[in-house]
């Protein structure tokens, strides 16, 4: 809900796949008129019966399991759009040069086309992500704006994300 109502009206929004973002969709419908870019079935099968919206669903290859898409035709599509804000779900979040990290190889390169193409980057994290790290990395630290989480985050990690610039709001 915190990650939502950084959302505006008539916004860009690119959401890469993930549980977290997945919530945060449920949450963008109480939006209007937002223009939603994504790789998740999940999200864009949530998000596409809203009226006010307009979904694109990023092309590629299907990682059958976790129903996202992924490979060249999905970077190619996204190099055709540009976002107000990206809003990513990550396996792990560290304050050094570890930055966030996924467990998905094949969705890591489509994360960082997001973070690029858009003026603000929302990384959104449960408190365990805090100091943990994936199997890939996505980026470093310094390119998240934003990070939301809940309460029960590590200190320290939250203090070192803040000390390189990024805003960390602890959401209830």
């Amino acid at each position: 809900a915190a990650t939502a109502s950084m959302v505006r009206e008539g916004e860009t929004v690119f959401i890469n796949s993930g549980t977290t973002t997945f919530y945060t969709a449920l949450e963008l419908k109480k939006q209007k008129n937002l223009n939603i870019v994504t790789n998740s079935i999940y999200i864009a099968i949530e998000l596409g019966d809203v009226p006010s919206f307009r979904v694109k669903l990023l092309g590629g290859d299907i990682n059958n399991q976790y129903l996202f898409l992924y490979g060249n035709e999905a970077l190619e599509q996204l190099r055709c759009y540009r976002a107000d804000k990206t809003i990513l779900s990550v396996s792990g979040i560290c304050g050094d040069q570890t930055g966030i990290t996924t467990f998905h190889a094949e969705e890591a390169s489509l994360d960082r086309m997001m973070m690029e193409r858009s003026r603000e980057v929302v990384v959104v994290a449960d408190s365990q992500k805090f100091g943990h790290e994936g199997f890939y990395h996505v980026a470093s630290p310094d390119c998240i704006d934003k990070c939301v989480t809940n309460e029960g985050a590590d200190p320290e990690a939250v203090e070192n994300l803040q000390k390189l610039g990024v805003e960390v709001i602890l959401a209830h």
